[in-house]
């Protein structure tokens, strides 16, 4: 009879451990931010708060949203509100000693920025290095 009370125990220990493992290893089938490099990161649509355009050398910030490529290059749709202005603008981007670089092609020669990515990576900042503006990026 203690033979049968043990083994019964001993299988309720196992079911449960094995529920606890089942449990805990749920979410493993998710890649974790932790190993994700900052280029993996960066890659997908991002909305900024503001882009620095100049028409007629009067310059002012309009909202936009950036895609960003893995081969290195990304698309800037840029839509003026309450205006028939919309365009799209390609550039170049890559990320070398934690400084981000960024180019549009034909228009505005390589910018440095430092950068940082939320705790979930869902917001990006980056500096301009030169002019010192803060430009916020939000993960769509």
């Amino acid at each position: 009879m203690g033979s049968k009370k043990s083994t019964r125990k001993q299988f309720r220990i196992i079911g449960i451990v094995a529920l606890i493992i089942c449990v805990g290893l749920s979410g493993c089938n998710q890649i974790s931010n932790v190993f994700l490099t900052d280029e993996d990161k960066l890659v997908g649509t991002w909305n900024c708060n503001k882009i620095p355009i100049s028409v007629s050398n009067i310059p002012f910030d309009v909202p936009s949203i950036l895609v960003f490529l893995s081969n290195g290059t990304f698309q800037i749709d840029i839509g003026i509100p309450n205006s028939p202005i919309d365009f799209t603008l390609n550039g170049k981007w890559d990320i070398s000693d934690r400084i981000f670089i960024i180019e549009i092609v034909d228009l505005i020669p390589p910018t440095n920025y430092t950068y940082q990515f939320s705790e979930d990576n869902k917001t990006l900042e980056i500096t301009d290095i030169e002019s010192n503006e803060l430009y916020i990026l939000r993960k769509q």
